[in-house]
């Protein structure tokens, strides 16, 4: 991942260069290192005066081992699997390519696990007027850590719950929400946001009302209704009709929560 320095059509052209001159020294099988000193010398040549940082990473599926270099880029993420943490791939460092004649760039190694998630970006994802880059990618980290905790999340559930609400048996994925019956910020580590006893499956209009506390759910699993509902999201929702859900001694815990929080008991 790269980007020029510059903006319209000139460096647009210059990252075009750039991008399929990294792929020829790719496709060679030179390691990161390499391929950022082959290119700070055909960026100080082909770049009329600009340069450019780059991001380059080589995973090999055999060994999971992955081997990354960068010039002058925004550090690349790695958010694992096992804790969800998101870690800065610092362990390489380099100047942006084109200034410097025979710049030196190191390469850092992770080794991955099935699972683990490498982000490469560019540095407008964190950058905002009036902010500190360092804040940005700060919330960067956080981006990837609950966007991508809320997909496992999402499809932990769709699996514990056979990929259908309990409630009503909708099976349309697009209708379906990964429910959390405690909130994600209000959980204290990864591996309880991950939890699939946090969260339930539900349609999406199950979803809204369970969070906002419209309703809830006992320990045999009945619906709750908050005392004066408004007839017409009775009517949409038709409790009587929604079959009990199977809770657990886990989920149980959860949803008791809720009802406390709601002001359900």
């Amino acid at each position: 991942v790269g980007d020029v320095v510059g903006h319209g059509l000139p460096a647009v052209e210059d990252m075009a260069q750039l991008r399929s001159a990294a792929r020829a020294l790719a496709i060679q099988g030179l390691s990161p290192q390499r391929i950022l000193t082959e290119l700070n010398s055909f960026t100080r040549l082909a770049s009329r005066g600009r340069f450019a940082t780059m991001a380059v990473a080589v995973f090999d599926s055999g060994t999971g081992s992955l081997v990354y270099s960068a010039a002058g880029h925004p550090p690349s993420l790695l958010r694992r699997n096992a804790t969800g943490a998101v870690l800065r791939l610092s362990g390489s460092s380099g100047p942006a390519l084109g200034p410097s004649l025979g710049a030196a760039y190191t390469e850092g190694v992770e080794h991955l696990e099935p699972g683990d998630i490498v982000v490469l970006y560019t540095d407008g994802l964190a950058e905002r007027r009036g902010r500190d880059f360092d804040t940005g990618l700060t919330e960067v980290e956080r981006i990837v850590k609950e966007r991508v905790g809320q997909g496992y999340f999402r499809r932990a559930l769709l699996d514990y719950w056979g990929g259908r609400c309990p409630l009503t048996g909708i099976s349309e994925e697009a209708l379906l929400r990964a429910s959390h019956i405690v909130p994600w910020a209000e959980c204290r580590t990864d591996a309880e946001r991950l939890d699939v006893h946090k969260g339930l499956l539900l349609a999406a209009h199950w979803d809204a009302a369970f969070d906002r506390g419209l309703v809830s759910f006992g320990d045999n699993g009945r619906v709750l209704l908050k005392p004066g509902l408004d007839g017409a999201v009775i009517a949409l929702l038709a409790p009587e009709a929604a079959r009990p859900l199977a809770l657990d001694p886990l989920h149980q815990l959860q949803v008791a929560w809720h009802r406390r929080h709601f002001h359900f008991e």
